[in-house]
């Protein structure tokens, strides 16, 4: 294949929040496979917070992306040339392939999806790491049983609003945070939250808000954010009550360190759990948590949104705009193919 490989690079690092201007649109030759190698062509790229953090040289579970780097996150798209024995060509693919056009990989952590059912899109959200992410930190840490109280914070994104809703599957009482009056009610409409809080409209504060929803406790917090919301949420807590840390978003995003309530005389009081995970840990648990997913999508247990927006060199904008918390449900970014001349 001779034509260039479009990607989006690292051109500098953010000093607090991510701007257009420390991204670049670079080319660089496609890759040949070698031995036991594919060529995946991408088709959809999925936009997430973690990529905040990719960014950083900040301290996490992954090294940053290196300056010149290409922008790491999950894609999916088609196997277009191969010399890999179980991956042939025409097969559709996810995996950590980045923001590209096209991606060189050995098959390490990639699986293989059927798009006869479900379309493409949705192994990047509700069927991939946002859903499992919510299957795993709700089900294996979180542990809901029925008649408890769930709050889950960024509740309208892709992870928050399938925590939700799996919480419902148990018989949870569920209550929504959310960043407008929009999607508050997109919570209680579409994702089944018994409430809803718009966080950027209690002038009481958050805590009250949480207090006034959940006038007897907060069993399980499945927060996505960190940062206030938690510290308002931790002295609520029932005895043996969980959170469950799947994002920290609200410290990332602060310019400065913030220095918030020391939690373990909540944790003590209520002889509560806080606990976090990656959900990358967890790959031999996708096939268990992918059955449930699909079974929940598939009756219409598990409903989902998602925003796509067109064109490779549209991911940082993506980016951006979902940090900011302008989009509606999961964000993506879809490749334009064939390419725009």
């Amino acid at each position: 294949m001779t034509e260039p490989n479009r990607q989006i690079t690292l051109k500098s690092r953010p000093q607090s929040h991510p701007t257009l201007e420390n991204f670049a649109l670079s080319t660089a030759p496609t890759p040949v496979p070698g031995p036991a190698e594919f060529l995946v062509q991408n088709l959809f790229l999925s936009i997430e917070p973690v990529t905040r953090s990719y960014i950083h040289e900040n301290k996490n579970h992954s090294s940053p992306v290196p300056l010149g780097g290409v922008i790491r996150s999950f894609s999916a798209g088609r196997v277009v040339t191969s010399r890999h024995p179980d991956f042939t060509e025409g097969m559709h693919v996810v995996g950590q392939f980045g923001w590209q056009e096209y991606a060189l990989s050995d098959g390490q952590d990639v699986r293989t999806v059927d798009v006869s059912e479900f379309p493409l899109p949705l192994h990047l959200g509700v069927l991939g790491t946002s859903g499992l992410s919510a299957w795993y930190g709700l089900l294996h840490v979180g542990r809901p049983k029925a008649g408890e109280v769930v709050v889950v914070s960024t509740a309208a994104g892709s992870v928050g609003s399938a925590a939700g809703q799996i919480a419902n599957q148990f018989g949870c009482r569920t209550v929504a945070i959310a960043g407008s009056e929009e999607k508050a009610r997109l919570c209680k409409s579409a994702y089944g939250f018994s409430k809803a809080i718009n966080y950027k409209n209690v002038p009481e504060g958050i805590g009250a808000a949480v207090k006034r929803a959940c006038p007897h406790g907060v069993d399980i917090y499945f927060d996505n954010v960190g940062g206030a919301t938690l510290d308002a949420i931790l002295p609520q807590l029932r005895p043996g009550g969980r959170v469950v840390i799947c994002g920290t978003i609200a410290n990332e995003l602060s310019p400065e360190k913030s220095l918030g309530p020391r939690v373990e005389r909540s944790l003590l009081i209520a002889r509560a759990r806080m606990e976090g995970f990656v959900i990358l840990d967890h790959l031999a648990l996708f096939p268990a948590g992918l059955k449930d997913l699909c079974g929940w999508v598939r009756d219409g247990r598990l409903q989902y949104r998602e925003d796509i927006l067109a064109g490779l060199e549209n991911a940082p904008a993506a980016l951006l705009r979902m940090l900011s918390g302008q989009n509606s449900g999961k964000q993506l970014v879809q490749l334009n193919w064939p390419r725009p001349r």
